[in-house]
């Protein structure tokens, strides 16, 4: 698994030209931010379990579908 920066991330959110990547960016800088799973999922409109398998799995790309 590889770890963003903040800087990273920031520059990773402005360049999301789709709202699922969008949505996944915005989730890991709210858990960034000290939210917990259910608060930043509950933020981008997802449940905690889809949430929870997302980390396990690293976040893959067609995670949310």
């Amino acid at each position: 698994m590889r770890h963003l920066i903040e800087e990273e991330l920031e520059r990773l959110l402005t360049e999301a030209d789709e709202i699922k990547v969008y949505k996944r960016l915005v989730f890991l800088k709210l858990l960034y931010g000290e939210a917990t799973l259910a608060e930043a999922a509950e933020d981008v409109g997802i449940s905690e379990g889809t949430a929870s398998t997302g980390l396990s799995a690293g976040i893959r790309v067609d995670w949310g579908n």
